[in-house]
Order: structure tokens, then sequence, then C-alpha cells
């Protein structure tokens, strides 16, 4: 594990600007990190990808988070730190969730979740970003980590998984910073709003799966 490639996967969606301050808090870890970006329809922001040197692709058409990421999430053979595009990784953080890993789990079967901040006072997803460890993506059929019924809000559901194996855990060390349009009203975007209206369908499947008892992963 410590000499393995942590690799980071985004989708993205006309936010070049906010990607572009997730890029420089990943590379000031200062850790072997392999990025891999997917963008939802965005030619600008792939071309200045492009230009960087950064893995990416592009869709054609409008398609949303959740297929970007397990497009991408099938393409990694390591441990993955699923990321959006509008966060901030404070120093040593990755490296913190790493530690937390190892020392749990030794043999990468597990995840570790990040610590937002800059959100409401509204308790954020422990599970909306996230570590997990290269065993436990093969728990994961052909490694997609999100139930593609989802739009954009699937990432309870990786929460969700690894409270059932019992390999959960939140570490609030590990922290990043949510440029969150409900803390500061100038971070509100028009991809922001975009998700937001797949939010009730989304919340309905969320809801209908947890009465069923479903959770992505899990057979």
């Amino acid at each position: 594990m410590p000499d393995e490639i942590i690799e980071v996967i985004i989708a993205t969606r006309n936010r070049l600007r906010k990607l572009q301050q997730t890029l420089k808090s990943l590379i000031k870890q200062n850790i072997n990190l392999c990025i891999k970006i997917c963008c939802d329809d965005d030619i600008i922001t792939y071309n200045w990808c492009i230009d960087h040197k950064y893995e990416v692709y592009n869709y054609a058409s409008h398609v949303g988070s959740v297929a970007c990421r397990n497009f991408l999430s099938q393409k990694t053979i390591g441990s993955v730190i699923y990321s959006t595009d509008d966060i901030i990784f404070q120093p040593e953080s990755i490296k913190i969730a790493i530690n937390s890993l190892i020392e749990r789990w030794p043999d990468t079967d597990g995840i570790i979740g990040f610590n937002q901040t800059g959100n409401t006072n509204k308790v954020p997803c422990k599970s909306g970003i996230a570590l997990v460890g290269r065993k436990f993506m093969d728990r994961f059929p052909n490694r997609r980590m999100f139930c593609p019924k989802f739009f954009h809000f699937a990432a309870q559901e990786i929460q969700m998984i690894g409270e059932h194996y019992h390999r959960f855990y939140f570490n609030e060390q590990a922290i990043i910073h949510h440029l969150s349009p409900f803390k500061e009203s100038r971070y509100m975007d028009k991809t922001h709003m975009d998700a937001r209206i797949h939010k009730q369908c989304d919340h309905l499947l969320m809801q209908e799966r947890k009465i069923k008892g479903l959770i992505w992963g899990v057979p």
C-alpha cells in the first residue's frame, strides 16, 4: 500500500476555475496520485485538461456525475478517491486518509470518508468524498462504484456498503473544504443548479432503495 499510486477520479461540468483549485490542492499533497477527469459535455474544460497533460475524457451530451464517475472508476486498478470539482483538499488530508486505511485495513479492504468544511450547519454526507481501498473496489460490479440509476446523488450508498461490511471509517482529520453556495452565495453556479433538477428523482430512488434494503455492491 505505501508504494501504491492512489487514483483520483473527478467528474466535472463547466467549472474550470473551481476544478483548477481542486487540482492545485491535489498537486500540493506531495504524494503519488493518478488523476482521471471526465467532462460532462464540457469541451472547454476538456481542451484545457488536454493542454495540461491530464488524463481526460468528454461526454458529448449531459449524462450526470454518476455516469462520469462510473466511467472513470472502471478504468482504475488501485485504491480510488472520488472527488467533486468544487472542493479543496487541505494539506496532508490524503496522507491522513491513506494512513487511516492502512492502520485499520492493511489489505485495503475498507473505506475512509473525508471530513467536509465549508458547508452549512446541516451534517454533510460522510461519504460525499471518500478513499476506497483497492480490495474493497473489487466488491463493485466491474469497479463501477455507484448505482447507475442515480443521476447525481449516489454517494450515500458508499457509506452504506462500507457500514454493511463494517469497513467504513469517517476520519475527521482528513479535511476537505467544499466551496458550497449554501455557505457562500458567490459559489453558486449553473452546474450546481442543474444538478438540483435531478434531486427529487434521486431522493425518491434513494428512499425506494432503502425500503427494499438495496445497497449497490451488496449481492
